[in-house]
Order: structure tokens, then C-alpha cells, then sequence
């Protein structure tokens, strides 16, 4: 939990100077991820679908695209002894179709980020994601959001082990502001 706090407070860090920039947007975020299971070489340690929290800051780079930080926790259920908490790092590339003015927009990306989770001995994961969002514009400047998306770890490593997941799912929903 000690870990949730200090990478809370980065990005806290790295959104504080966005906040004087015009194009910059926060994001919080709730909802489930199913990673399937953690293929070791042991076997497969089956993961329920279990729920997840996020938050985000994104940066407007060049026209409709924007890149953005990461942080999300995941509460994963499963094979293992109780609920082991995974914590996932990272940057997304982002791109808008549409505009802000209409009234529903898309905001196709991906993400490669760091994951790092007690199941059997610890694991970190180089975590990927490709994700689709459906943002609706709100007045005031907040908007809806609705993301969904495939979610995976092609490579980690637990103690020397090899340890991948997904093919998993990522259903989400929250608010931009």
C-alpha cells in the first residue's frame, strides 16, 4: 500500500506544472480487467474478473493526439490466496476523432507500462493496451467517459521465472476534466 501512496504523489508531482497548460487533461476512472491468467512455466494461475481504479494526466501534443501518464490498481481474485493487489505504471498515446464541440467523441490509443504484482513469488510485467474511449462532452468543462479495450503482459518475470498474462479484457468508466 506504501508503493500506491508514493506513486500517487508522482503523479500528483508530474500534473501540478500541467495544470498552467491549456491542453492538459485529467482523468479518474473505475471498472473491471480480466487478465485471463498468469501463464508461468508452471501452468496457468486462473485470474477472475476483478475491479480496478485509475488515474491519468494527458498532455496535448499535436493537433488531435495527445500523450499522457498512468497509474492503475488492480484488485486481482483468483487461484491465488486472496486478493493480491497489482499495480500498473505507464505512458498512452492517444489520438481524437472528433471534436470537443460535438456531442460524443472517440479517443482511440495505446500503452506499454510496468506492472508489478505478489502472485506466487512477485512479478513484474511490461504491460500493454490498446483501448478505445467514448467521451461525452459535459458543460462545465468536465466530460463522461467510457473506455474499453484489450489489456496484456507478453513479458515479465517472477523470480526468474517467466510470467506473461492475456489476452485480457479492460471495461471502464469516468470522468475527464
Amino acid at each position: 500500500m506504501r508503493s500506491i501512496g508514493i506513486v500517487s504523489l508522482l503523479l500528483l508531482g508530474a500534473a501540478v506544472p500541467a495544470a498552467a497548460q491549456e491542453d492538459v487533461t485529467f482523468g479518474l476512472r473505475a471498472g473491471v480487467v480480466d487478465v485471463d491468467c498468469f501463464e508461468t512455466e508452471a501452468g496457468c494461475l486462473d485470474a477472475d474478473m476483478s475491479p480496478n481504479i485509475g488515474g491519468s494526466v494527458e498532455y496535448g501534443i499535436l493537433g488531435p493526439f495527445s500523450l499522457g501518464l498512468y497509474a492503475d490498481v488492480h484488485g486481482l481474485t483468483g487461484d491465488f490466496d486472496g486478493r493480491e493487489y497489482m499495480l500498473d505504471l505507464g505512458g498512452a498515446l492517444k489520438a481524437q476523432i472528433g471534436g470537443p464541440s460535438a456531442r460524443a467523441f472517440l479517443r482511440p490509443g495505446i500503452g506499454v507500462g510496468y506492472g508489478t504484482v505478489d502472485v506466487g513469488d512477485g512479478a513484474q510485467l511490461l504491460t500493454t493496451r490498446a483501448t478505445v474511449e467514448v467521451v461525452i462532452p459535459q458543460v462545465g468543462g468536465l466530460s463522461w467517459m467510457f473506455e474499453g479495450g484489450a489489456y496484456m503482459a507478453p513479458k515479465g518475470d517472477a523470480d526468474g521465472t517467466d510470467v506473461e498474462f492475456g489476452p485480457g479484457l479492460i471495461l471502464r468508466a469516468g470522468i475527464l476534466f
